[in-house]
């Protein structure tokens, strides 16, 4: 994609599964929106998995490694020019390597993704790309934080979201299990993690979702009953607002 007035390049990138990155560092910032599939980042002493709808910001020089999932991934790299760092700086401290996620970033990601695919004589791409990338870049500057030393505690409640979230649980039983109490636990976990409780519950449920769909032959029902969907009216809803298409169409572009 040609450049903008806020990125100097805009990338579409394929990482294939279960795939590795030593350690590495870049002259030049990025800025990183994650489309499909999933990865491990260690940078700045942390280890954050990254899924669909999630933006991350890389300083230059900053050594990182990555770890890919057995999805493999696709990721929108971003470099942007020396205003728009200007105006990051004025809302996050970039050095710090921010990140956030929301369903918003994700909508974002798939949209702009068609149109780094777009036929390159459609003039109307690229004026298309540059404001979706734009519109990343607000929900970024809006919502993104300098992610914390996550306590031992924390740890535990994030794993503890990762292997209940397609069964289902309510808060008070995590924070049960964790001897926190609810509200404690609810607001250190979005401190930590820049997002609610809730909220990274929908985001696995979407990514185990969409696995199946890439992966098995279940039926609807059957995926929706496995993710923890009240029904398949529900599921098919919910995926619909969160991917853009229907779970039968994403299965079948996929496949």
């Amino acid at each position: 994609m040609p450049p903008s007035s806020w990125f100097s390049q805009m990338r579409l990138m394929r990482y294939a599964p279960n795939g590795a990155m030593q350690a590495h560092h870049h002259d030049r910032p990025s800025l990183c929106l994650v489309v499909d599939g999933g990865y491990q980042e260690r940078i700045r002493g942390r280890a954050d998995w990254h899924r669909p709808g999630e933006m991350m910001f890389c300083p230059a020089d900053e050594p990182h490694a990555q770890t890919f999932a057995d999805t493999g991934a696709v990721k929108i790299l971003l470099d942007p020019r020396a205003g728009t760092l200007d105006y990051l700086r004025g809302h996050l401290p970039l050095t710090e390597a921010p990140f956030t996620g929301s369903v918003q970033l994700a909508a974002i990601a798939r949209r702009l993704r068609a149109e780094l695919c777009a036929d390159p004589a459609d003039s109307a791409a690229r004026l298309a790309a540059e404001g979706l990338a734009m519109e990343a870049l607000a929900e970024f500057a809006r919502h993104a934080a300098a992610p914390v030393r996550v306590e031992p505690w924390l740890q535990r409640a994030r794993e503890y979201v990762h292997a209940h979230a397609c069964s289902g649980f309510a808060l008070e039983d995590m924070a049960q299990a964790l001897q926190h109490h609810p509200v404690h636990v609810a607001r250190s976990f979005r401190a930590a993690f820049g997002r609610s409780v809730g909220d990274m519950v929908r985001q696995l449920r979407m990514a185990e979702a969409a696995r199946l769909l890439r992966e098995t032959s279940r039926p609807l029902a059957t995926i929706a009953a496995d993710c923890g969907f009240a029904d398949q009216a529900h599921f098919s809803r919910s995926f619909r607002a969160a991917y853009g298409v229907p779970p039968s169409r994403f299965r079948r572009e996929r496949r």
